[in-house]
């Protein structure tokens, strides 16, 4: 055991002093003790034990235990040799001498003994309070270090006390209670959230207060519509409970069984045939859907080689599958036509074949898809011939008919069609080439199904509503005039397009109109001027005829006089005799004679001397010119004229021949009438003027006619006479008599 001197001071270690120090100290204590002793010999004889017991203590005290039992030892000797007879002898006596020093001895051993055992606590004490301070200064290292890990921790974490009070919360918790911390500090859980009153949370948490047994369980708060995981722990003062937000878990769980539960029904439900075959070409796994296309049940697939399942196919498949492990390479689309079961069943089946690796790279089978095309390759062998029945058709269909597909900018809106098919019939429409519109876009060519009509909208609208659109419309811009229907119906991302000329049919219809309009004028005019009046302007503005006339011919064809014409301000009358041949050819006067329309386009083409001069005055660039004959005689022409090329259409040349028709009947059924009227003003002048009674009856006896000796005679009103009120002026012996001589007249 090493001696050192102990030294003591508040607030610091005690330490021993080292080696010969010690000892020196120790000696030096022994040798201060010979000396005051011999100096005060008289005074303190007969033994000075108390000074040498002062040089021990402080021999034990500076340097421990071993200066301690050397300063005992020189102090035994000491006292010996100087104070214990006989003197400067280190011999003993007397027994009580010896006696005393025995006593000294063991006094001196025992302060020795105190002071090692004194040193040896208070080196302890230091050792346990520097294990204490560190103990201390590692725990408040720990508890920062621990407050920091459970503030900066991403699962919430907080302690509750035995009142169910918060006596610690970490940041994370804050952020999912979104609270802050001093609203939580202090607080009992079930106030702050009483709406986990009696639920697995709460049973929970009082089972690990109450039997101090740890739990872990997930929860779903609903007010937070959250899932969380709980890990609460029992302790000394209350609970701990670390919570962890586990939604996007949860929600990858479910989405992961909901994918598992659809992998497994795809796979089993799928259509597609699918298998797996390891290295040595066995079947491990295949579906419902394969057995069917190799039409053997699915147990007799497992485990079994491609040969013992399909021995017809295996010539041809097993290369395949050996390629594919051995080059790692897929093959895929692989059409493969052949017998399964029944044997005389031909199928075409369109396969994939590729290779199933681990991780690492190594190939452990090859998987294969397959999918039975045998019905499509007969629909598309079906739909090629109805394809091309289809193209036949439309091609000979007067009907037109075009398939336009959508073109869409970056937002996904339709800004425009391109034409993926037109049949000629539209092309003709259209005015433009088969191979001039195929490929090109719609706007690009046809600008005015945007601008200047409706058509680009309804177009845009069927496509994307699917509802499809039936209208009429007129068009005239494009180059294009005319009415068309226009029915259009969604075909995938674009639209199935038939159309078709109805100009006709909408010209027919309004003409049919108009001519309703002219038959009641015609009806409700009485004289020819009337008639004039009341349809030449009328059919000037529908037909926009510069100038119209009605004319009668004489005899002989040659000459035509007009008796109306209608003309806009700027143009020149036209009334008076007019030569035929100075404005048409002889064949289309010989047309009129046969009582056939003539339509000129332009008469500048016409090959007539001077018949620009005849024209010139009136304006008149085309004429359409309606006949009418009666007896095979050219009675009357009515002339629509144009001061501009016309390309007449046939509903105009129809309704200008029934407008002629119409007109001359009820001009001569006008000018019958006229002579009728004047013919009843002649008879009654000379009934009137008679002396005697003249009046006209009915078959039946009614009068319809008196003279004015009728009323001198009867002395009854018109209104009385009329009918069968001319009887009543007999005498009724006379009507008895009369009347029956009436009836046989009859």
């Amino acid at each position: 055991m090493s001696h050192r001197r102990i030294t003591l001071s508040v607030g610091t270690k005690a330490t021993r002093s080292t080696g010969l120090l010690s000892y020196c100290v120790a000696l030096l204590s022994v040798a201060l003790a010979v000396g005051i002793s011999l100096l005060l010999e008289s005074l303190i004889r007969p033994t000075p034990n108390s000074l040498f017991f002062i040089a021990v203590m402080l021999g034990a005290w500076y340097g421990g235990l071993g200066p301690g039992l050397v300063a005992t030892i020189f102090s035994t000797l000491a006292i010996n040799y100087y104070f214990v007879l006989p003197y400067y002898s280190l011999k003993i006596a007397e027994p009580g001498s010896l006696l005393r020093l025995g006593v000294f001895v063991i006094a001196a051993v025992l302060i020795s003994g105190l002071n090692e055992a004194r040193w040896i606590a208070i080196h302890r004490e230091q050792k346990l309070r520097a294990a204490s301070e560190a103990a201390q200064g590692e725990a408040q290292a720990a508890k920062e270090r621990l407050e920091t890990v459970l503030y900066s921790i991403n699962d919430g974490f907080y302690v509750l006390d035995p009142n169910w009070r918060f006596t610690y919360v970490n940041n994370r918790y804050c952020q999912i209670a979104r609270m802050r911390r001093e609203e939580l500090l202090g607080q009992n859980i079930w106030d702050v959230f009483p709406d986990t009153v009696g639920t697995d949370f709460y049973l929970k948490l009082q089972q690990v207060m109450t039997e101090g047994t740890p739990v872990q369980f997930e929860y779903f708060y609903f007010p937070w519509h959250r899932w969380f995981e709980y890990w609460v722990y029992p302790s000394p003062d209350g609970i701990t409970v670390f919570i962890a937000e586990i939604t996007d878990h949860k929600q990858i769980e479910a989405a992961l069984r909901q994918s598992e539960t659809i992998l497994n029904a795809f796979i089993a439900s799928s259509p597609i045939g699918m298998a797996f075959f390891d290295r040595d070409l066995r079947y491990v796994y295949a579906n419902d859907a394969l057995a069917a296309i190799n039409g053997i049940p699915l147990s007799q697939h497992l485990g079994r080689t491609l040969e013992e399942v399909l021995p017809q196919w295996a010539p041809t498949i097993k290369p395949i599958l050996q390629q594919v492990i051995q080059t790692k390479t897929p093959l895929l689309n692989q059409e493969v036509v052949g017998t399964t079961n029944p044997a005389d069943l031909v199928r075409h089946c369109l396969v994939n074949y590729f290779p199933v690796c681990l991780p690492d790279g190594a190939v452990i089978g090859v998987g294969v898809t397959g999918m039975d095309i045998s019905e499509r390759r007969q629909a598309e062998a079906a739909l090629r011939r109805s394809e091309e029945r289809l193209r036949i058709s439309q091609e000979l269909s007067l009907d037109a008919f075009t398939i336009l597909d959508s073109v869409r900018d970056a937002t996904g809106a339709i800004v425009d069609f391109v034409w993926i098919y037109v049949n000629p019939k539209a092309a003709e429409i259209l005015q433009h080439p088969v191979e001039k519109l195929v490929g090109q876009r719609l706007l690009e060519v046809l600008p005015g199904n945007q601008l200047n009509s409706e058509l680009f909208a309804r177009y845009v609208g069927v496509v994307e509503t699917g509802e499809p659109q039936d209208s009429e419309l007129f068009y005239n811009v494009d180059g294009i005039t005319g009415w068309f229907r226009n029915m259009a119906v969604k075909l995938e991302d674009g639209v199935a397009i038939f159309f078709s000329d109805i100009t006709q049919r909408k010209c027919r219809e309004r003409n049919a109109e108009f001519l309703a309009d002219i038959s009641q004028d015609l009806t409700r005019a009485i004289s020819i001027n009337e008639i004039f009046e009341n349809i030449g302007g009328k059919i000037c503005r529908y037909f926009d005829f510069s100038i119209l006339t009605f004319s009668l011919i004489n005899d002989t064809a040659e000459r035509a006089k007009v008796i109306y014409n209608n003309h806009k301000p700027d143009v020149k009358d036209a009334l008076g005799e007019h030569r035929l041949a100075d404005y048409l050819s002889n064949s289309q006067i010989e047309q009129l004679r046969a009582g056939e329309m003539v339509a000129i386009e332009d008469v500048s083409a016409l090959e007539i001397e001077g018949v620009d001069a005849a024209y010139q005055p009136f304006q008149v660039r085309s004429t359409l010119i309606a006949p009418y004959v009666s007896n095979r005689q050219l009675k009357f022409i009515l002339a629509g004229n144009r001061n501009r090329k016309s390309r007449w259409r046939t509903d105009e040349i129809e309704l200008v021949q029934e407008l002629a028709a119409r007109i001359w009947i009820r001009m001569e059924r006008a000018r019958a009438e006229e002579n009728l009227r004047r013919s009843e003003e002649e008879f009654r002048t000379i009934s009137n003027a008679a002396p005697a009674l003249v009046w006209v009856s009915s078959p039946k006896g009614e009068i319809i006619f008196f003279n004015d000796r009728w009323y001198e005679f009867t002395g009854q009103t018109e209104a009385e006479a009329v009918g069968h009120g001319w009887a009543e002026t007999m005498h009724p012996d006379d009507a008895v008599r009369i009347l029956p001589y009436w009836e046989r007249c009859q």
